[in-house]
């Protein structure tokens, strides 16, 4: 069964782009700042930001085979593609099981499955906070 994941510019307000993901992987990374003194010491400056890293992967069926559900696109291959190249500079919205999160994209990968050849696996990454 896979997760339905949604991405949605937040300025201006377009269409929201719904993803099949197989997996999806939430990181909260801290990194508080060590800096080295004068004799040897060290001061440890933590001040309490955190990054959050999203990792979503899943297949894509190939160009132009999308549907639409609820006012919702489920993206192919090409919406997908579309959306990084549109919403690069962007911030967008990314939703999972109810759990809102402001991102940027850092990364996103396709690769033709040879044993699925009319589906394409995606692997994207997203970074940014939690929305509370």
């Amino acid at each position: 069964m896979a997760l339905d994941v949604r991405l949605s510019a937040v300025s201006p307000a377009e269409s929201a782009l719904r993803l099949q993901a197989d997996s999806v992987r939430i990181t909260i990374d801290r990194s508080p700042i060590v800096a080295p003194l004068p004799g040897g010491n060290q001061i440890m400056l933590d001040l309490g930001q955190r990054r959050v890293l999203i990792v979503a992967e899943g297949y894509l069926s190939e160009s132009g085979t999308n549907n639409t559900e609820g006012g919702e696109i489920v993206a192919d291959k090409d919406d997908l593609e579309v959306a990084t190249e549109d919403w690069w500079d962007s911030t967008i919205t990314f939703t999972v099981s109810a759990d809102n999160y402001q991102v940027k994209f850092k990364q996103c990968s396709f690769t033709l499955d040879a044993s699925r050849e009319s589906f394409w696996h995606y692997m994207l990454q997203v970074e940014g906070f939690r929305v509370p």
